[in-house]
């Protein structure tokens, strides 16, 4: 009976040993899957401070390429005007042999005639009814007078831009050889675009041998 005893009390105390064991191999397990699900955690943690981040360098990004789109579609716009109006000057200065001249500016500039080129230069600019009264230079460097002179004058505005319709002017004057002759004209009427500049074509008459 004593030995009976003496083995459950033997088997009780290996069981407690045991349990015991056990117990804190459970703990030092929690403890590595804890520390293993704050290390996880932390990588989570920066792995989204990393994506925001990536996600605010995208919508930077974005912004500045919008912003150079925007930039490149106002230039396309600047070029294409620039080219209207560099057109717009070629079809009254390249594609015919006429004198461009600015109103308000010094300067000159040739016409081609049959019987050679004709110089034409603004010397006053006043304000007439609906329009304007212009006194006009022509400088003949022929070695002929020229006796009546047909014009033909547009107005542009301050962009190449036609604010009169064509008028046709017949000077009755002697445009003298060799000299700067001053006639009148009269622009009967312009748009409310301001007068810049002028467009004129000589066709000469008749001459007058020296």
């Amino acid at each position: 009976m004593k030995k009976t005893r003496m083995l459950f009390f033997i088997g009780l105390l290996l069981f407690s040993l045991t349990g015991c064991s056990n117990s804190k191999e459970q703990e030092l397990r929690m403890d590595d899957v804890e520390k293993s699900m704050n290390h996880v955690l932390e990588e989570v943690y920066r792995l989204n401070v990393e994506l925001e981040d990536a996600k605010q360098q995208i919508k930077t990004l974005e912004d500045e390429a919008k912003v150079m789109d925007e930039n490149y579609t106002a230039l396309v716009e600047d070029i294409e005007n620039t080219n209207a109006e560099y057109d717009q000057m070629l079809e009254y200065v390249q594609l015919n042999e006429g004198a461009y001249i600015s109103v308000f500016e010094n300067g000159y500039d040739a016409a081609e005639t049959d019987l050679g080129s004709l110089t034409f230069s603004v010397d006053t600019v006043e304000e007439y009814l609906s329009g304007y009264q212009i006194d006009l230079t022509i400088g003949n460097p022929n070695y002929v007078d020229l006796v009546g002179l047909d014009l033909l004058v547009y107005g542009l505005g301050p962009e190449f831009q036609t604010i009169s319709e064509e008028i046709n002017i017949e000077l009755s004057d002697t445009i003298y050889a060799g000299s700067w002759n001053t006639v009148t004209i009269t622009i009967p009427y312009v748009s409310s675009n301001k007068l810049s500049y002028l467009y004129i074509e000589a066709e000469t008459n008749t001459i007058s041998m020296k």
